[in-house]
């Protein structure tokens, strides 16, 4: 038994194949891209945490609230940070600063 298909058959299922592989293509580019933006996210957040704990280790050590709002202040300027918690030994909060009190938490 042969299967006799014409011409247009032929470039139907390779337009097809050809939408399937672009789709399947697109799909893997569009997820690899937010897995490293996500990566590369969470890298920068954890390199800032270091930071900032490493500036206000004396900060935390004394609870020392003013100390700890101005090397929390420099932060406002990264826009990645969405929200900053700082606890003592204890894990109790010494300082928490929400993205709706940056302007009122340092003004005052």
């Amino acid at each position: 038994m042969k299967v006799n298909m014409g011409l247009r058959s032929i470039l139907n299922l390779l337009t097809i194949g050809l939408v399937v592989l672009t789709v399947g293509i697109a799909g893997f580019l569009i997820h690899r891209e937010i897995t490293t933006r996500h990566q590369d996210l969470v890298n920068r957040g954890l390199t800032i945490a270091a930071m900032v704990a490493q500036s206000s280790e004396y900060a935390v050590y004394t609870e020392n609230q003013e100390a700890l709002r101005r090397n929390v202040a420099g932060l406002r300027a990264t826009p990645e940070i969405a929200y900053v918690a700082i606890f003592n030994k204890t894990q109790q909060v010494i300082l928490e600063v929400a993205p709706v009190l940056w302007t009122e938490s340092f003004t005052s």
